[in-house]
């Protein structure tokens, strides 16, 4: 087994396949395996990134027991 870590910087779709040689028995069998192709036992990994962001405003001081209001904005970009 294998564990792999990925990341992005932007919104968007990445894609992971992976091949590999499985060498077993006493006469140097192998058996080669990968997510592409006519040889694929699954299909490839896929990950969707989202970019979100929430801001706050305005900013302000204000004497113990007053009320301050702010608005809360949030913006979420779910890439096609």
């Amino acid at each position: 087994m294998a564990t792999f870590t990925i990341s992005s910087d932007a919104a968007g779709t990445s894609t992971v396949n992976v091949s590999t040689t499985v060498a077993y028995g006493d006469r140097g069998e192998h058996i080669d395996l990968t997510t592409v192709g006519g040889t694929g036992i699954h299909g490839p990994a896929t990950k969707i990134w989202w970019d979100a962001r929430i801001s706050l405003s305005p900013n302000g001081t204000n004497a113990v027991g007053s009320d301050h209001t702010f608005t809360a904005l949030s913006h979420l970009h779910r890439p096609r």
